[in-house]
C-alpha cells in the first residue's frame, strides 16, 4: 500500500503529478503513458491461488455490482474490459466482457470473455447471481406475509368475506390485505394482475367517455 505521495505542479501542463513511491503517476486528470497505466494495473491486484482470480484492490465503482475502475486520461475505465484489451484485443461494439468465474472484481484475463447483454442476465439467473431472488416473497427480509396466510386469506376471500374482516382475522392491516387482493403483491401465489397492469381492451368503450367537443 502506498502511503505517501511526492507532489508538485506541472507549470505547463497545469495540473499536480502525484507520484507515488513505486514512481507511477496517479493523478486521474494526468495524461499517463501506456506503460504508466500499464503499470499501474499491474500493481493493483492480488491473485487468489485458491480460485486463480486476479482481484482487483484498487479503486472501484458501481452500486449494485462493484467492478475494479482505472483512470485513462481522466477517463474512469473498468479494469476487467482493460484487462481483456491487453491480452486478448479489442472488444467488439455491441459485446460486453463477461466474468466466468462471477466474480465482479477479477481482472484475470484467462476469466473474462466476450458476450451479450442477454447471455449475461441468462448467467445471472442461471447461477443466483440476482439479488432479487433471495428477496423474494418470504425470503424478503421485510415480508411479514408468508404463503401459507395468503392461502387463507384466498380461501376467506372466496367465501365472500370483506377485507377488513379478512385483515382483521388474520392480524394484519387491511392495506396489507388489500395490496394482495389487488395484485401488487405475492403475485407469484395469487395469479392475481395489478390493476396498473391489467390490459385493456382498445375496442371495447370507455367507461368515462370524453364529452364531445363543441362546434365552434
Amino acid at each position: 500500500m502506498l502511503h505517501y505521495y511526492a507532489m508538485k505542479v506541472n507549470r505547463w501542463a497545469g495540473f499536480k503529478i502525484c507520484r507515488g513511491r513505486d514512481g507511477i503517476n496517479r493523478n486521474r486528470f494526468a495524461k499517463k503513458t501506456a506503460a504508466d497505466v500499464r503499470r499501474q494495473f499491474d500493481s493493483s491486484y492480488e491473485i487468489d491461488m485458491k480460485t486463480g482470480c486476479w482481484q482487483w484492490n484498487g479503486y472501484t465503482n458501481g452500486t449494485k455490482s462493484i467492478y475494479g475502475a482505472i483512470y485513462i486520461d481522466g477517463k474512469l475505465v473498468k479494469a476487467h474490459r482493460y484487462s481483456y484489451k491487453i491480452y486478448h484485443g479489442n472488444i467488439p461494439a455491441g459485446l460486453i466482457v463477461r466474468h466466468i468465474c462471477d466474480h465482479t472484481t477479477c481482472v484475470n484475463p484467462q476469466h473474462l470473455v466476450l458476450g451479450t447483454h442477454k447471455q449475461n442476465t441468462a448467467d445471472m439467473f442461471e447461477r443466483g447471481r440476482n439479488r432479487n431472488i433471495a428477496k423474494h416473497g418470504e425470503n424478503h427480509p421485510r415480508a411479514i406475509l408468508t404463503v401459507a396466510l395468503i392461502q387463507q386469506a384466498m380461501d376467506l376471500k372466496e367465501a365472500k368475506n370483506s377485507i377488513t374482516f379478512i385483515a382483521k382475522s388474520l392480524g394484519f392491516k387491511r392495506t396489507t390485505i388489500a395490496a394482495v387482493f389487488e395484485g401488487r403483491t405475492w403475485r407469484h401465489v395469487t395469479g392475481l394482475l395489478s390493476r396498473t397492469h391489467d390490459s385493456i381492451d382498445k375496442n371495447s368503450p370507455s367507461p368515462h367517455p370524453r364529452p364531445p367537443k363543441k362546434s365552434l
